[in-house]
């Protein structure tokens, strides 16, 4: 009986609160991530600006990334202008273990023009990088690094937006960028208003087989949900957020974007149901049991 006891009381431990492996506010106007994405790139001339700050908001703080695009009228055709602003942190014990990393976010300015356009925020979640830790907000034309990517398209539908196809205005999808191709899904998003904070999660549970994968996109009572299964799951210690642009010149006119994103409560931990939760469930009601034992004296019989 002890010992059923025990199995029935840790399936229930099991998903408490995961413990955090890092989460930041930026009300101390300083933070632990690395900033700065796919550099900014022009073919056939324009500009392509990223920029970093954490900047007052609301009585507090939060982390603004900002990028700027102008391409030329002569542009039209060759790629145009485009950038991917990206903050990272590494969390090794996370690299093939459960996961779950979320942010809250807010949409100050998005506006892109031109022939071939877009604009996107997102996730990034077990990324390995090939040369430059960079590359996990980087580049979607290059192979320099292995992700799963959760991405809303605000704007536009150019090829650049999310990995792979184009992605249209408004949708959300979950991809494995780079790797063998085993999730790539896209559903409709929620299309939150300038302006306002909404949540964007992306969480990884192991289970027989493979990887559960899970995009969670939230804005008051709405909520826009994507799954995918990896039955060979990337493993990479890169976690973060990514946004990322693309404008092009159209029809002998110059065009240009901008997208403005405060980012805040950045988390990152193990899911609930991850084997090193359980363990520590596991070996906490152990110990718990041992300590009673020890000080509980024994029944006359």
């Amino acid at each position: 009986m002890r010992a059923g006891g025990l199995v029935f009381v840790l399936l229930c431990a099991a998903p408490a609160a995961a413990e955090v492996v890092y989460f930041e506010d930026f009300e101390d106007q300083a933070h632990d991530l690395a900033l700065g994405g796919g550099a900014g790139h022009t073919i056939g001339g324009g500009v392509a600006t990223q920029s970093y700050g954490v900047e007052p908001d609301g009585g507090g703080y939060d982390l603004e990334m900002r990028l700027d695009l102008l391409s030329l009228a002569s542009d039209e055709g060759s790629g145009g202008s485009y950038v991917w602003p990206g903050a990272r942190i590494d969390v090794p014990a996370l690299s093939d273990d459960a996961f779950s990393i979320s942010a809250e976010l807010t949409i100050d300015e998005a506006f892109a023009g031109g022939a071939d356009q877009s604009l996107s925020v997102g996730l990034v979640a077990r990324c390995s990088y090939l040369f430059d830790p960079d590359h996990c907000a980087g580049l979607d034309s290059n192979l320099l690094s292995l992700h799963y990517r959760l991405s809303y398209a605000i704007a536009g539908s150019g090829s650049f937006i999310g990995a792979g196809a184009p992605l249209e205005a408004g949708q959300l999808r979950l991809v494995e960028r780079n790797g063998d191709g085993q999730v790539d899904v896209t559903v409709p998003g929620i299309a939150p208003p300038l302006g306002a904070p909404f949540e964007m999660r992306l969480e990884g549970t192991v289970v027989p087989g493979g990887l559960a994968i899970v995009g969670r996109m939230r804005n008051g009572a709405s909520e826009a949900v994507v799954e995918g299964f990896d039955p060979t799951p990337l493993t990479g210690p890169g976690f973060g957020i990514r946004t990322g642009g693309s404008v092009e010149g159209l029809g002998g006119a110059d065009v240009t974007g901008a997208l403005d994103v405060d980012v805040d409560d950045v988390t990152i931990a193990p899911e609930p149901d991850s084997p090193a939760m359980a363990l520590a469930a596991l070996l906490a009601l152990v110990a718990g049991g041992l300590r009673s034992g020890r000080s509980s004296p024994r029944p006359s019989p």
